[in-house]
């Protein structure tokens, strides 16, 4: 009896919680450098990315960039066309667009998103591996985050430590 009862206080309090919480509906396209205009992509290096060119960008460019996408005017000059698997409408949804250099090719997700005092926090977590063989030279990587549509002007991405 003091089982199922334990059992159903658990269930309960995890319903209320997931209850509570306000679903976003966010989805992280990883690795979204094919989707990011060449030009776009010039103009917005980060600190230390090695291109195919052979150069390097300097050490005084940002580790980071964040773009909040609203409408799709702002989208085109980011975003190359004919992305048939990123659908967004945005009456109802909007981008987030991050970049930084990195020096894995793992795979990432999205484990945390909400709004807190007018700004987004968008936490993301990378695969975890162990051993050789899965690190290159620093390199520009993109990520294209689609959510609902919320009022704010500042967005805070970060690696889930």
């Amino acid at each position: 009896m003091k089982k199922s009862a334990f059992c159903l206080a658990v269930l309960t309090a995890f319903v209320l919680l997931a209850g509570c919480s306000v679903q976003y509906h966010a989805v992280l396209y990883d690795d979204a450098n094919a989707w990011i205009r060449p030009e776009f992509a010039a103009e917005n290096p980060t600190r230390g990315a090695y291109y195919e060119d052979g150069s390097q960008a300097a050490e005084t460019e940002p580790a980071a960039r964040t773009f909040l996408i609203e409408s799709e005017e702002a989208c085109r000059e980011i975003l190359v066309a004919d992305l048939p698997e990123l659908e967004v409408d945005f009456d109802q949804h909007m981008l987030v667009i991050y970049t930084f250099t990195t020096i894995y090719h793992r795979d990432n997700w999205l484990t945390e998103v909400r709004e807190e005092d007018g700004v987004l926090r968008i936490v993301y977590q990378m695969e975890k591996k162990y051993g050789i063989g899965d690190a290159s030279l620093p390199w520009q990587r993109w990520f294209v985050i689609r959510l609902d549509r919320v009022s704010v002007r500042t967005a805070i991405i970060a690696e889930k430590s």
